[in-house]
């Protein structure tokens, strides 16, 4: 009637070296995905601080080009500096003014065939280039130090005269 059961060793679930073998792959998968996730995360702080800098650069460049419009180079500071307003008055700016170096054009002719009114054309002309423009500079930068940005652009005084 009744039957005797045998007990086997075997037993059904897992052994407990097998449980801690799972449980360390499984912390080794969740390290590596919360440090992908930090980076991801510190990337993506990164990227807003760089989109912030440009934005705010490209803002104050745009400032500058109404505040120069239809004036002259004298009169313009050649370096300014503020803050920005709220919500960004951690960041700064800084806007340089640089007068740009031409070479003589003349180097750029034959040297033993060059004539006394090549040589005077090609000093005329890095002459009025150089007074005729400058480089304007913007620099943002956030007050922590994380980041900074610069822009340029170039500015041409259209109402120089050619001396003849």
């Amino acid at each position: 009637m009744f039957q005797e059961k045998k007990l086997s060793k075997k037993t059904d679930g897992f052994t407990l070296l097998e449980v801690i073998i799972a449980l360390a792959i499984m912390a080794l998968a969740f390290g590596s995905i919360l440090a992908i996730e930090g980076d991801s995360i510190r990337a993506s702080e990164r990227m807003t601080l760089i989109s912030t800098l440009t934005m705010l650069a490209r803002n104050r460049m745009i400032e500058t080009e109404f505040e120069i419009k239809n004036k002259q180079f004298d009169s313009v500071q050649t370096e300014s500096a503020g803050h920005f307003e709220k919500p960004f008055e951690e960041y700064s700016w800084k806007r340089t003014v640089k007068k740009i170096e031409f070479f003589n054009f003349t180097y750029l002719m034959k040297t033993d065939t060059i004539s006394e009114q090549d040589q005077q054309m090609g000093q005329f002309v890095s002459k009025y280039l150089n007074d005729s423009l400058r480089e304007i500079v913007i620099s943002v930068r956030n007050q922590d130090m994380k980041g900074s940005y610069d822009i340029s652009t170039y500015w041409v005084d259209l109402t120089k005269a050619l001396p003849l």
